[in-house]
């Protein structure tokens, strides 16, 4: 009998023991699946792609992509020292057609001569480019931050650049002028004459009211007008003899100019022509195949745009001179203006 107790008690135990080795298991089994869906409040800030591809290079902060700025426009991240030159890099700020409305140089704010990541900051200021009165899903109000990596040397494999899409903030409408305070003045009559010539009860009256200048203390005096002269009467002019018509003289033929010009990222040779007005001008641009984008040019005006072109290829265009203008070469991929012009002189 007390053997039966015994072993009854043992597969109590064993029981008890086995429910709760279970139940911790399944307390730590709960906990992990319920952090395991909390999410990692940790992560690092996203990383950008720049044009290359190599996105281990620079890092931005601020703004963020998409975020809605103002000016001025505080820009922060980091890049490796080898993006900066002489502890700058340049940055720009384009509306959604891609004009620059704003652009600077972002300085380090530690040692650049490293490999290492390198604080940056830049300010640019500038005028909203948002049409007034549009609504918040507007193409106005769409624009593009780009950070270049500083090349000194010109080398294409040595370009890089970063373009961060932005939203420009709403217009803000300008307040109300606060309403001018209202002036008082006495009834007494010290009639003064202003330079408009009206009479004003006084003073007070004419200045402070009416904002009119006085030009002397009195009522205006009003001057008889003078009796204007009878005109003398003139003789009838007679009739002069109709001139005989002269032969007109053949139509002159606009002249023709024919042209042809180098360029790279950093000039153009020759930059500048003149040229007769109305002549016909006929321009060849030759990209050169060294220090050059891969992406090629892109030359623009008020006149007439080349289109792209390759290094190393050639585009003919011709256009009537009406009036001075300038091409502008700008990089096709990023629309990012280059820091030279090639002047057409009209005279």
């Amino acid at each position: 009998m007390y053997g039966l107790i015994t072993k009854k008690l043992a597969i109590a135990v064993f029981a008890a023991a086995v429910i709760a080795v279970a139940l911790v298991y399944t307390f730590f089994w709960l906990r992990g699946v319920k952090d395991a869906a909390q999410p990692d409040v940790s992560a690092p800030e996203e990383i950008w792609t720049t044009e290359r591809r190599n996105s281990d290079v620079i890092r931005l902060f601020s703004p963020k992509k998409g975020e809605t700025i103002e000016s001025p426009l505080v820009v922060k991240g980091e890049a490796r020292g080898s993006w900066f030159f002489e502890a700058n890099f340049p940055i720009v700020l384009t509306n959604w057609d891609g004009l620059i409305i704003a652009e600077s140089f972002a300085t380090a704010k530690s040692d650049w001569m490293t490999q290492d990541y390198v604080p940056f900051e830049a300010v640019l200021e500038f005028e909203s480019p948002v049409f007034p009165g549009v609504d918040q899903e507007h193409f106005s109000r769409r624009g593009y931050l780009i950070l270049q990596k500083d090349n000194p040397s010109g080398l294409p494999e040595n370009e890089d650049v970063l373009e961060v899409p932005i939203t420009f903030a709403m217009e803000s409408r300008s307040a109300a002028p606060p309403p001018e305070e209202q002036v008082f003045c006495t009834m007494a009559y010290a009639p003064v004459c202003g330079i408009d010539g009206r009479t004003y009860g006084n003073r007070c009256i004419a200045e402070q009211q009416q904002k009119v200048q006085v030009a002397y203390e009195g009522e205006c005096i009003k001057s008889e007008p003078k009796p204007q002269a009878q005109p003398t009467p003139q003789p009838a002019p007679q009739p002069a003899p109709a001139p005989e018509p002269e032969p007109e003289p053949e139509a002159l033929q606009p002249p023709t100019y024919n042209f042809s010009l180098t360029a790279d990222d950093n000039k153009a040779t020759p930059s500048e022509f003149t040229v007769a007005v109305n002549s016909q001008v006929t321009i060849t641009f030759n990209v050169s195949s060294q220090n050059v984008y891969y992406g090629g040019l892109d030359f623009r005006s008020q006149v007439i745009n080349t289109g792209t072109i390759s290094p190393g290829e050639s585009k003919t265009i011709t256009f009537t001179a009406q009036s001075s203008f300038e091409f502008i070469p700008y990089w096709p991929a990023s629309g990012v203006r280059k820091g030279y012009e090639i002047r057409i002189i009209v005279n």
